[in-house]
Parts: structure tokens; C-alpha cells; sequence
């Protein structure tokens, strides 16, 4: 076993000779040099990029960039200004560090984020077409970084590779290919463009390897290479159920795809060992040292296919597209010189044509230039011709093509003509239509753009101006522009001025690199930390790693997908007293409350958490941060404000209960459809405003009214029974009054009967009877006699005495 082993190392060291003599060009270089050298382009190859891989990163950037803003441009109130749920004091307090800084914490007002904004997206707008690459670059990485700061709640995976991708970004060399850098030192030059040198048999120009392109690879490839050890759990490594629980997860699976996934758990098992497995075999691949390219390209292939079906499968924000952008930074040189510039694709009819431009317009020869560098391949030349004017005109025998390109242009009043492979020169749109004809990306538009020559000639009219031909003055859109003519300088100030730039660009190339070193220590460090292997960051540069936000984590999905899911109710009661739901359709951010369900399971599910953002926004602060009350009563605070703010009268907001529900994974059915409800929690009351609400109130009136009406009629009839009584005594009184009345006259009647009675007996009695002689009165006593010598006085009479009267002899009267 030991000899053929020998005899197997022997082969291959023969056959890397060979390669590095042929690598080399000198057969009779040294066999130990020749390997060394081999293996130095080996390593290279395996840690160096290629600019055109770069510049499409560049590309991908930008858009994933633009689509980032745009993403959370839609809760710019929301989440990004005091008028939001996170305004500025809230998050100073609880959320800020010192080593952190954010143009968005300057103002909270909402036309200040606008403006923001706006300003952000035009930088990126730049760096997509590669204007000032690396300047803009580094603006939207500290423009990102302060966004992310300002509310890091709604932050996902894909933030930190974002953010990690325009760092690095700005030490790459962005701007090399596909820009307008490289047109604006292509006019700057004012040279032909050459073709790609060679060292022996493999191109290498297009080839940069250093520690800014280590720092990349590295953190691709640890990225996956720590997830794979993440996935402890056994539904990674065993069941296989891990895709299956994912997509349970009713948020994150998508509807098609998703679904039609969910019900084939077959499928789901071996996506998931497929996923798994590839996350560290792929880093193999990329690193593999024979056929590098080839394996490169399958890497990038496999992880870009992982992805792709996340994107199509899952809803993962903007994980799956930032990561897909980082990835194609990593195409090797091999598909580009073998796929893409295949004789099929690169082929004479795109690489054997001139474009011709006004000599004295600056806006043709950067027009030109843009031209080439977006689509043309780089072989197709551009040449400036002199355009001739007065007597200069007419046509001579001698004259060479340039000078007769430039007599056609005068006269057609143009400024571009376009050679084809054919040597027939075109000019006005038809010189357009050739250069899509000629270009790899706008070919299969060039029959229509033929088509539309109407619409063309219009166009180049318009931006021709017809000036007059024997006015020796350019296109009166353009302007002219001599070449800069350098002063003579004396070769100490040159030589001085070289060695200046040199030193100054090398110190800077050497800053890059050891920051770059730096990046790398930083990611690998960091990740081995997470994962608990005893390799830690120093604790005296994690200032450094909180300044530039280095810190990272990749555990998605990790140890394992969770089985079960929540959603929320916010159970409301609007001033009219009508009761209604505000999560179902996301009611609370449109306005539109749902009927009240019982706390039922939104349907259709996405909508009511509307974007992946808002669910880290519940996921990270509303159920699990240790500031969960303040974070609810700011939101709370929110939801009043921005409801009552829209709605009026009997329809604002009074109050509102926010509910949570679970449900877990039904592992009997296995349908992926049928859960368990496992019960629901009561997680916040808000009360919007403090006074009692109309429907309160109302029935506070009603309730008055009724009192008072109650009262009402206890009075009336209080007076009713008052009356009553009155009535009833005066009716006793006038009774009593009839009965003592009758009384009364009854005695009279009686007394009169009595009487009359008495005088009838007395009469009769008279009558039958003699009459006897009226008693005689008693004699008085007598005075004591007067004493002697006292005069006797007359006695007064006494008052009310009455007067003694004479008696009156009687006489016999007749009965």
C-alpha cells in the first residue's frame, strides 16, 4: 500500500512539473522552482476573483441594495421615524452603543427619512452603473449601517451578509469592468482598447488575488460552513423532517411551490440531507486543487440552485437574493473565458467591428465609450475621426478611411458610424441597430430595432441639431474639447512625482490589505466563537468589530426548524363599541378592522404579518425581548396614533387586547396541513384615551335618561298618589263632615222631636191637670244693721247681675 501511494505522489508531482514548465513557457526551468512557481498561480487561482465575477457582484449589489430600500421604504413611518413605534429616545435608551452612528437618528421626522432615503437611492443608483464605484460603495455601506441602527429589530441573516458585502465591496476592485469608471479611463486614455495578455497558456489579467478576495471567499464559505454545524438537531441528521418543518411554518412557505413541497414528504427528507450535506461539501469543491475551475463553477452552481429554491419555496426577505449575489462573485475565470466567450457567443460578427465618433465632441467619444465597456466584448474597437469642413469636403483619390468616414459623417450630419464584420459602414440608427446586432446582450432586439427605423431616424434628428456643413463648429448639442496638452516636465519633478504616487498608493494598497487581513481573522474568529470551538476574538479589537457591525451569526433554521407557530388577535372596541379584529389582513397598518372571529387563524396567513420584516419585528422585540413591555407600549402607542389619526368620530380607537395563539406540528397525519391548537395567552391591553368612549357615553345618557324618566315617574306618581291621598282625606274629611252634619241634624230633629214631645205632654198635661201657683222665692237674709253714727250708702250693683224684676200677677189663661 506504501509503494503504491509512493508511486501515485511520484505521478502527480511529475504531472504538476509539467504543468508549471508549461504554465511557464521554459522547459528548462528548474524542476523545485517550477513547482513552487506552479503552486503560487495554484493559490492564486483558489483565493483570487475575477474582475468581471466582481463587477457583476457589483451589479447585484446595487439592486439587491435598491430593492432593500424600496423593501423597507414601505414602513418608513413605522419603523424609521419618532411618528413610528421606535422613535429616537426609545431607541437611545434601550438599543443604542456608543461605537454605532446613524444619519437617520439626526431627525424623526418623516420628510427627513424621505429625503434620506432618496439620497441613498441615487448612491446606489451610481454604484450600479459604476460611477465613482468604491466612493459610492462605502456611502451606501455607512448609509446601510445606519438604517440597520436605527431599528435593529426588523433585522434578518441576510442584513449582516448585506452589509458585510458592501464592506468588502469597497476594497474590491468594483469598477474594472461594466462601469462607467472604466469608460470615463477608457476616453481618458484616448487609446485603442487591447486585448487580454497572456502568461503562457491561461489568461490572467482578469484575474485579482489578494487579502480583500481571501476576506470574501471567507466569508461565503464560512458562512455555510458554520450553518452545517449549527444543524445539530436529529431532524437534520437523522429524520430528515427539517425541510418538512420549515415549510409548516405558515408565514414562510410560499404558495405554490411551497405547498406542493408540504405534501411531499418525501421529497422534503431528501431536500434536506441534500441541503445539509452541501453546505460543507460545496466549501470542498471550491478549494478543490485539480480542475479548479470546473469545481469553482459547481460550487457556485450548487449553492445558487440551494438558494434559488429558497426564494422559490420559502420567504426568507432578502436572504436568498443577497446571498445569491454573493455567491456569483465567486465565478471563476473558467466560465467566462470558456462558457461565456465561447466561439458561438464571442464570435467574429461581435468582435470584428469599429465604432467611429466625432474626433471634436466630448459627449461622442464618452457616448462611444460607454458603448463599448456595457455591450460590446472588448476586442471591438472605437476609433475618433476628424470631421472636415469648407474645402475639405469633396472627395480625394488618396484619402484614407478614416477621413472618409469622417466627410460621411459631415454630410449625414452625424457623429456615429459602425463598421460590421462585412466592412459596410453604417450610419445615423442603422450604425444603432448594428451595434445591437454586434452587442451579446441587446442581439435578439436587433430585429426589432430594425424594424423601427421611423421612430429611430426621429430620435437622431432631434439629438443631431442639423447644423450647418460648411460651419467649421461641431454639433450644437456637444461641445468641443481639445486633448490636454501636459507641460514639459524636468525629470527630477517627474521622477519626484512618480515616487510620490507610488508611495502614496502603495501605503494605501497596504492599509487595504492589512484591514483586509484583519476581516478575515475577524470572520473566521467570530464564527468559531459561535460555535463554542475555543477560538475567540480578542476582547481588545471588538471595538472594532462593533464599529464596522463584524458580528455575525448563522444559525438558521438552527439546531432545528421550530414544530410549532404562533399568530396574534388584537381583539379591539372602536368609540361606537363595536368589537373588531385588527391582525387579520394586517388591519392595524390598513386601516380596514376585520370582523371580530373569536381569535381565529388568519387566512389567507402572510398578509396579516405583511412582510418579513414586520415578523422579526414580533419574533425578536414583541414576544422575546427582555424590553417586551416597553416595546408593546410603544406600539400600542402607534397602533392609537395611527389609527385615531386616519379615523374619526364613533370610528376611532378605544382599546385593544393583543392575544398570542400556538399551534404545534400534528406528527400522526404527517398531511402538513392538519395542526394542534396547544391554547392562547393574553400579551398586552392598550387603552387609546383615557375619557369614557361615545358608546359609553351614550349609554351613560341612556342610562341618565332612564333615570331621569324613572325618576320622572316616581315623582308623578309620587303627586299622583300625594293628589290621591289629598282627595281621599278631603272625601274622609267631607265625609266626616256629611256624617257630623247628619249628626247633628239627627239631634236637632231629635232634640226638636223631644221638645215637641215635651210641649205636646205639657199641654196635655195643662190640659187635664190643675194649675198649681208658681213657687214662692226664699226671703233673703237680712243686712247686718249699720253701725252707729255710719251713714248707711247705697250698694252698687252688681255687674252682670241681673235686675230683679217686679213680679207680674198672674192671670188665668184658657188651655
Amino acid at each position: 500500500m506504501s509503494s503504491f501511494r509512493l508511486a501515485e505522489w511520484q505521478s502527480l508531482y511529475a504531472e504538476l512539473l509539467r504543468d508549471a514548465n508549461a504554465l511557464l513557457e521554459k522547459p528548462g526551468l528548474n524542476a523545485s522552482v517550477g513547482l513552487v512557481l506552479f503552486l503560487w498561480h495554484k493559490l492564486r487561482e483558489l483565493f483570487g476573483l475575477d474582475k468581471r465575477s466582481i463587477a457583476l457582484f457589483r451589479i447585484l449589489l446595487a439592486v439587491s441594495t435598491l430593492w432593500d430600500l424600496g423593501d423597507r421604504a414601505r414602513d418608513l413611518k413605522a419603523h424609521y421615524t419618532d411618528d413610528g413605534f421606535m422613535p429616537r429616545y426609545f431607541v437611545l435608551e434601550s438599543f443604542w452603543n456608543w461605537e454605532w452612528t446613524s444619519v437617520y437618528m439626526v431627525s424623526g421626522t418623516v420628510w427627513f427619512t424621505t429625503v434620506v432615503f432618496c439620497i441613498n437611492a441615487a448612491f446606489n443608483l451610481l454604484l450600479l452603473v459604476g460611477y465613482y464605484s468604491r466612493t459610492n460603495c462605502a456611502i451606501s455601506y455607512l448609509f446601510l449601517l445606519g438604517i440597520q441602527d436605527r431599528n435593529i429589530l426588523v433585522g434578518h441573516a441576510g442584513d449582516i451578509l448585506h452589509r458585510m458585502a458592501l464592506l468588502i465591496g469597497i476594497l474590491l476592485p468594483i469598477g474594472e469592468y461594466w462601469s462607467v469608471d472604466s469608460a470615463l479611463r477608457l476616453r481618458d486614455k484616448r487609446q485603442q482598447p487591447s486585448a487580454p495578455k497572456k502568461s503562457g497558456n491561461k489568461p490572467l489579467p482578469h484575474l485579482v488575488s489578494n487579502f480583500t478576495t481571501a476576506a470574501m471567499i471567507f466569508q461565503v464559505l464560512v458562512m455555510y460552513y458554520t450553518a452545517y454545524f449549527h444543524k445539530s438537531g436529529k431532524e437534520w441528521n437523522t429524520t430528515g423532517t427539517a425541510t418538512w418543518l420549515a415549510l409548516q411554518l405558515d408565514f414562510f412557505r410560499r404558495d405554490w411551490y411551497g405547498d406542493f413541497l408540504l405534501s411531499m414528504p418525501t421529497v422534503c427528507r431528501f431536500l434536506t440531507f441534500s441541503v445539509h450535506e452541501w453546505q460543507m461539501l460545496g466549501v470542498y469543491f471550491f478549494f478543490w486543487p485539480v480542475w479548479t475551475g470546473p469545481a469553482k463553477m459547481f460550487c457556485v452552481l450548487g449553492y445558487f440552485a440551494m438558494h434559488v429554491g429558497f426564494g422559490l419555496g420559502l420567504r426568507l426577505g432578502q436572504f436568498a437574493w443577497i446571498t445569491c449575489s454573493c455567491i456569483l462573485v465567486m465565478v471563476p475565470s473558467w466560465f467566462w473565458d470558456t462558457i461565456v466567450c465561447n466561439p458561438w457567443i464571442k464570435s467574429r460578427e461581435r468582435t470584428d467591428v469599429r465604432i467611429f465618433y466625432r474626433k471634436d465632441c466630448w459627449f461622442c467619444h464618452t457616448l462611444a465609450c460607454l458603448t463599448h465597456t456595457f455591450l460590446m466584448f472588448s476586442e471591438v474597437r472605437i476609433v475618433g475621426v476628424a470631421v472636415p469642413t469648407g474645402d475639405k469636403l469633396a472627395a480625394t483619390e488618396n484619402e484614407d478611411f478614416e477621413t472618409k468616414v469622417g466627410r460621411m459623417m459631415q454630410q449625414s450630419y452625424g457623429w456615429l458610424s459602425v463598421q460590421d464584420h462585412n466592412r459596410k459602414l453604417h450610419t445615423d440608427w442603422r450604425a444603432v441597430v448594428a451595434i445591437w446586432r454586434a452587442s451579446p446582450f441587446l442581439f435578439p432586439l436587433a430585429s426589432l430595432a430594425a424594424r423601427a427605423t421611423l421612430v429611430g431616424e426621429v430620435l437622431m434628428e432631434v439629438v443631431h441639431q442639423h447644423p450647418d456643413p460648411n460651419d467649421p463648429a461641431p454639433l450644437s448639442l456637444f461641445e468641443t474639447y481639445e486633448a490636454p496638452q501636459y507641460r514639459k516636465m524636468h525629470v527630477k519633478k517627474r521622477l519626484s512625482r512618480r515616487l510620490a504616487k507610488t508611495v502614496f498608493y502603495g501605503s494605501v494598497f497596504l492599509a487595504v490589505q492589512f484591514f483586509s487581513m484583519f476581516l478575515c481573522y475577524v470572520i473566521v474568529t467570530w464564527n468559531c466563537g459561535n460555535l463554542g470551538w475555543g477560538w475567540y476574538t480578542a476582547n481588545n479589537v471588538r471595538w472594532a468589530v462593533r464599529l464596522f457591525h463584524l458580528d455575525q451569526y448563522w444559525g438558521v433554521f438552527a439546531p432545528r426548524p421550530p414544530d410549532s407557530f404562533w399568530w396574534y388577535s388584537f381583539e379591539a372596541t372602536l368609540d361606537n363599541g363595536t368589537q373588531v379584529e385588527l391582525f387579520d389582513k394586517a388591519g392595524y397598518m390598513s386601516l380596514t378592522p376585520q370582523k371580530w372571529n373569536g381569535m381565529a387563524k388568519p387566512d389567507p396567513f402572510y398578509i396579516a404579518f405583511k412582510n418579513h420584516r414586520w415578523f422579526k419585528y414580533y419574533e425578536n422585540g414583541f414576544n422575546s425581548h427582555p424590553q417586551r413591555d416597553a416595546l408593546r407600549l410603544q406600539f400600542g402607542r402607534w397602533v392609537c396614533r395611527e389609527w385615531n389619526g386616519h379615523k374619526y368620530g364613533d370610528q376611532r380607537l378605544w382599546r385593544f387586547t393583543i392575544h398570542i395563539v400556538t399551534e404545534r406540528v400534528n406528527y400522526d397525519t404527517m398531511d402538513g396541513f392538519h395542526r394542534i391548537p396547544t391554547g392562547s395567552a393574553r400579551l398586552w391591553d392598550h387603552q387609546c384615551f383615557n375619557e369614557a368612549p361615545s358608546f359609553q357615553r351614550l349609554q351613560q345618557q341612556q342610562q341618565q335618561q332612564q333615570q331621569q324618566q324613572q325618576q320622572q315617574q316616581q315623582d308623578q306618581q309620587l303627586r299622583i298618589q300625594e293628589e290621591q291621598q289629598r282627595i281621599r282625606q278631603l272625601q274622609l274629611q267631607n265625609e266626616a263632615q256629611a256624617k257630623e252634619q247628619e249628626q247633628r241634624d239627627w239631634e236637632r230633629q231629635k232634640r226638636d222631636e223631644e221638645e215637641l214631645r215635651r210641649q205636646q205632654q205639657a199641654q196635655q198635661a195643662d190640659r187635664y191637670e190643675p194649675k198649681r201657683p208658681p213657687p214662692v222665692p226664699a226671703a233673703r237674709p237680712l243686712r247686718p244693721p249699720v253701725p252707729a253714727g255710719r251713714p248707711e250708702l247705697p250698694r252698687p250693683a252688681r255687674q252682670g247681675a241681673p235686675i230683679a224684676k217686679q213680679a207680674q200677677p198672674q192671670m188665668d189663661v184658657p188651655p
